[in-house]
């Protein structure tokens, strides 16, 4: 998790790209940063794409892909 915050703090904003794996690290820093947006989108450009808003996102995620990107603004 500390790579994950170190990469969050250092740039104002982040792209984690084939964030599937990382997922609940990713997820549990952005809850300890709290940072200005977090959003996570999968299948993007596909008919199941979904984007969601990892600071308002209360409910455990559905499972994401290989192709799962998360933006973060500090």
């Amino acid at each position: 998790m500390g790579t994950v915050i170190e990469l969050i703090n250092r740039h104002s904003t982040t792209v984690f790209m084939k964030v599937n794996k990382g997922l609940p690290v990713l997820i549990e820093s952005v809850r300890r940063l709290m940072p200005e947006r977090a959003y996570l989108a999968r299948w993007i450009g596909l008919d199941d794409e979904a984007i969601y808003d990892l600071l308002k996102y209360n409910e455990s995620l559905p499972e994401t892909e290989y192709l799962s990107t998360a933006l973060i603004r500090r």
